[in-house]
């Protein structure tokens, strides 16, 4: 007797497990999500913000308050907030009362290239960004004749003078011609004949050297042309 008893009690407690877990899983079930928070994590110069977000995810057609949390699904979620071209990377948290949040590190563009028929951003790794109508940040500018063969040294020209303040403000525009760079200073009325993207810090020591014991004992306006084209030379064009 003893033994059907405690068989008894164990069929009991096993049924009364069974029916809890089924529910909490109903109860699971009926439960719909809610948007909690928006971050956006490592964030300077963007085109996102929290509001932008949330029309993408609409426009996208997910509705997470009207999403069950048995049917939520974090992953899409995430996959359809990468194929943005502003979101760099994305993750969605959630917990058992529905609660949702979105973590989001945005692509910042770095450089902007304004070519006769393209009009677009880069970021830091060179991948391209359309134009927003929400946002313009305030980035250099290259024109001319852009290939995606530039991308690269351009790219590298930008880390090279974001290292130092002088030439960050300083250099405000490239022209690209024949895969050749003019610079536009945002002082003095001359244009740096740059030549191709390379040797950047040599040819930027040389170029500050001759700012500081020629052009400031002189006039920031003296000369119409500056080259830097030539190895360890620098060659000027005088106004008229």
């Amino acid at each position: 007797m003893k033994n059907i008893f405690k068989i008894l009690q164990i069929l009991v407690c096993f049924s009364l497990l069974i029916v809890s877990i089924i529910y909490v899983n109903e109860k699971h079930n009926l439960q719909y999500c809610t948007l909690e928070n928006i971050n956006l994590i490592d964030v300077q110069d963007t085109f996102l913000d929290e509001e932008l977000i949330k029309r993408i995810i609409v426009k996208d057609d997910y509705l997470i308050d009207s999403t069950s949390l048995y049917n939520f699904n974090s992953s899409r979620l995430e996959d359809q907030l990468r194929k943005n071209p502003f979101v760099l990377d994305v993750e969605v948290f959630y917990n058992q009362l529905g609660s949702v949040n979105i973590q989001v590190k945005a692509r910042e563009p770095v450089v902007r290239i304004m070519t006769e028929d393209k009009n677009y951003y880069l970021d830091v790794n060179g991948v391209e960004m359309p134009i927003s109508t929400h946002h313009a940040p305030r980035v250099l500018v290259v024109t001319g004749n852009v290939k995606k063969s530039n991308h690269n040294s351009i790219i590298n020209f930008i880390k090279n003078i974001g290292l130092i303040s002088f030439w960050n403000s300083q250099i405000t525009q490239l022209h690209c011609v024949d895969n050749e760079f003019i610079l536009i200073p945002l002082v003095g009325n001359h244009k740096i004949h740059f030549g191709e993207l390379n040797d950047i810090n040599q040819k930027l020591n040389m170029l500050y050297n001759f700012y500081k014991y020629e052009i400031a004992l002189a006039s920031w306006n003296i000369y119409s042309d500056i080259s830097l084209k030539y190895k360890n030379q620098i060659v000027c064009i005088r106004n008229n």
